[in-house]
């Protein structure tokens, strides 16, 4: 477990600040509690490769776009758990892209809507609609969110 799986993170960014130089394991363990996957992929030959650190860097590739760098990490690794960890990120980015999709058109439709000046009733419930659907696409995609580590 990842120390902000532990409850720890705010005890983490207090130490953090209390240093006077950057701890990588410190940084490490608050970009993935950020989600920062960027610095999570710069810091991870710092730190000392435990099997969460491998899934959050594998995460981290997925999330960045970079599923091939994902892909020679886990074959060089030859974990089954890797492997299963790998797939069920990229189901999750998968998803979390499909709904991203679902949402920008969304908000076309809503802006095309919005943009009327004289609304029929058809019209008001089809924003309504639209509007109700933004809501539950958004709440999808920060259900994704949350359970990305």
């Amino acid at each position: 477990q990842t120390y902000s799986e532990n409850g720890q993170r705010d005890q983490l960014k207090a130490i953090q600040k209390k240093l006077k130089t950057e701890n990588p394991v410190l940084g490490f363990e608050i970009a993935v509690d950020q989600q920062d996957w960027k610095k999570v992929i710069d810091l991870y030959g710092k730190v000392k490769p435990t099997e969460d650190r491998k899934k959050s860097l594998i995460t981290a590739y997925v999330w960045t776009e970079q599923p091939g760098k994902a892909d020679n990490f886990v074959q060089k690794d030859n974990s089954v758990d890797l492997y299963k960890h790998e797939q069920q990120v990229k189901k999750q980015y998968n998803n979390y892209k499909k709904l991203d999709e679902q949402k920008q058109n969304l908000n076309k439709k809503k802006t095309k809507l919005d943009k009327k000046k004289k609304k029929s009733d058809n019209d008001k419930k089809e924003l309504k609609k639209t509007q109700n659907s933004l809501k539950d696409v958004q709440s999808k995609m920060d259900k994704i969110k949350k359970g990305v580590s």
